[in-house]
Formats: structure tokens, C-alpha cells, sequence
């Protein structure tokens, strides 16, 4: 049988939010499918955070902001580059902006998310808009329920 593997590593550094992490996305041989044999789509991608508010500041706040950027290379099309922001007030709203490279129909994207606690079940909602090419403007509700 024909199977594909992916494998990653993450490291926290444990110093302001500093993390790191990288990815194998599908390694394998050409898969048949019926008659055709072809190489899967396999890329590797590196991620990186950091929290800088927590590099001048100690204690309660110092979380609320947050940068990250992941580099993606295919094997068959040119390497992207995501770039990110959250910024957390109170730990209830988030607000977002992100910037998508070397996307043929991507690019902005914005949003803001808000956390309450509903009779001591965490509910979130989320809102997020995309520039998304010949698409024109796309947005994403989600809502979401702990327990």
C-alpha cells in the first residue's frame, strides 16, 4: 500500500514567548491512483513566535502581544511567507492582522475575536476577513465552545 508520513518538531524556549517549529508534510513515495502514479505535494515549513511585550515587561500584561511567522516551501511552486499579529486586551478581545507573501490570490487579513464566560463554560467568537483575489473580500465567523 501507498502511504504518506509527516514529521515535526516544536521547541519552546521558554524565554518571552519564544517558540519554534518546523515540519516534513508529506514524505513518501509516487502514490498510484488508479492508472496514474505522482509524487505527493510535499513541503517543508518553519514557524517562529515571540511575545516582545514580555522583554520589558514582568508579570500580568506582559502576554498580550503576540508576533509569528511561518515560511512554507513546496516542492513544485515558490516558497510563502505568513506574517501575524495578536494583540489580547484583558484576555477577552483579540485583535488580528496578517500578511500573506507570494500567494498568487492572497494577501491582508484582519479580524478580532472575543472570549466570555458563560455560566462557567469558556464560549469564543471569532471574526475574520481575507483579501482573497478574483474572490473579492472573505470573511470567517466561527464560535466555539470549551468544556
Amino acid at each position: 500500500g501507498d502511504f504518506a508520513l509527516d514529521v515535526g518538531a516544536y521547541y519552546d524556549f521558554l524565554y518571552n514567548g519564544i517558540r519554534f517549529g518546523a515540519v516534513l508534510q508529506n514524505i513518501s513515495r509516487e502514490i498510484k491512483y488508479e492508472n496514474e502514479q505522482f509524487p505527493m505535494p510535499f513541503a517543508v515549513s518553519f514557524g517562529l513566535t515571540v511575545e516582545p511585550l514580555q522583554f520589558f515587561m514582568d508579570g500580568e500584561g506582559a502576554a498580550d502581544l503576540l508576533l509569528c511567522a511561518e515560511s512554507r516551501h513546496p516542492r513544485d511552486f515558490d516558497e510563502n511567507l505568513r506574517l501575524g499579529a495578536q494583540y489580547t486586551i484583558f484576555g477577552l478581545v483579540a485583535l488580528r492582522a496578517g500578511y500573506q507573501a507570494k500567494l498568487d490570490e492572497r494577501g491582508l487579513t484582519a479580524g478580532l475575536g472575543v472570549r466570555v464566560d458563560m455560566g462557567g463554560i469558556p464560549v469564543r467568537a471569532d471574526y475574520a476577513y481575507e483579501q482573497f483575489g478574483i474572490f473579492g473580500a472573505v470573511h470567517h465567523f466561527t464560535l466555539g465552545v470549551s468544556y
